[in-house]
């Protein structure tokens, strides 16, 4: 207490001598508690000033001070964005996406084959908000995602799952010859089984019914079999290939 005082003043602000903050008479007391809150991380400077009828106090010191770092709260959770909940057809090499949470540092991925599960990866991804799996997934196949954001308070609780299927696997359909007729005619002169050049280590041999090899074929001849053996027409007849 000041001596003689009848009241006192109180000024808050941001910079010194400055009142942006409050600037109020507080009646006669010796204490005073804010109505509202002051901002986290931030330098204050208060000044108090007695008065009573002959005037106010002068040169009456500031004290400065700096308020507390705002506390680290767990994170909320995000929210998928791709693929959607449900979604079917799906890449077996998706980029799953998901939106950003405030307050988080990075985030971790959960992926498996059934309901909370994580039989197929759980990592930390860092602070992104998309990532591409590494390996492929299975066709027509379900799994279930959670995205899950962390900061050093912790880790979000509660994240929902997306549910998504696979596409299924696309088997391509060959025509493979049956009948032909190396007659120089320009009709069916060749067995055709080029298809073959795209599959991986592809084998191709054509017997005659006493196992006698006849064709085989490789990248060289592109697996076409025009129907001679050794610089000669094979002949007439039934032909296994393998």
């Amino acid at each position: 207490a000041s001596s003689g005082a009848t009241g006192y003043r109180i000024r808050i602000g941001t910079t010194a001598g400055a009142n942006d903050v409050l600037s109020q008479d507080l009646g006669n007391v010796t204490s005073f508690e804010l109505p509202f809150n002051l901002d986290y991380s931030t330098n204050y400077f208060v000044q108090i000033i007695p008065f009573n009828s002959a005037g106010d106090a002068t040169g009456c010191a500031e004290h400065r001070f700096t308020t507390e770092a705002k506390p680290i709260t767990i994170p909320a959770c995000s929210t998928i964005t791709s693929p959607t909940n449900n979604a079917t057809n799906v890449s077996i090499n998706p980029t799953i996406t998901w939106t950003t949470s405030s307050g988080a540092t990075g985030y971790r991925i959960r992926i498996g084959t059934t309901a909370g599960g994580n039989d197929v990866l759980s990592q930390n991804l860092g602070n992104v908000t998309s990532f591409t799996l590494p390996t492929n997934l299975n066709y027509n196949t379900n799994y279930f995602v959670q995205i899950i954001p962390f900061n050093s308070a912790g880790d979000a609780t509660g994240c929902s799952e997306h549910r998504f299927t696979t596409e299924k696997e696309t088997i391509e359909e060959y025509k493979i010859p049956n009948v032909f007729t190396p007659n120089n005619d320009g009709i069916n002169d060749v067995a055709d089984f080029s298809f073959l050049l795209n599959q991986k280590n592809a084998t191709l041999q054509i017997v005659d019914r006493y196992g006698t090899l006849h064709f085989e074929g490789n990248q060289n001849n592109q697996f076409i079999w025009n129907g001679t053996h050794n610089g000669l027409k094979s002949k007439t007849g039934t032909y296994w290939y393998i």
